[in-house]
């Protein structure tokens, strides 16, 4: 599985073209990370689609807001619940 998000992840780096897409697989790949149990390798993925979408799409936006919450479920799982706010 971990070869697997390594791949992933790769290939969301070459999507610079498409923020949108890009955005969308680092998402993924943080989310699985989560599910996994490794909180500190999700952070970095989920951080950088949130600030992907807030830069292409805005602060308004369905996309943003998803991504807003899935960086807060991780925080709440982490502890962190100042920072899930």
């Amino acid at each position: 599985v971990r070869e697997l998000l390594a791949r992933g992840a790769a290939r969301a780096e070459r999507l610079d073209a498409q923020p949108g897409a890009q955005a969308q697989m680092l998402d993924v790949v943080g989310r699985v990370h989560q599910r996994l149990g490794d909180y500190a390798a999700a952070a970095p993925y989920l951080e950088r689609a949130l600030s992907l979408r807030r830069q292409t799409s805005g602060a308004a936006h369905e996309a943003t807001a998803e991504s807003m919450y899935h960086l807060a479920v991780l925080q709440g799982a982490r502890g962190r619940y100042r920072a899930a706010e």
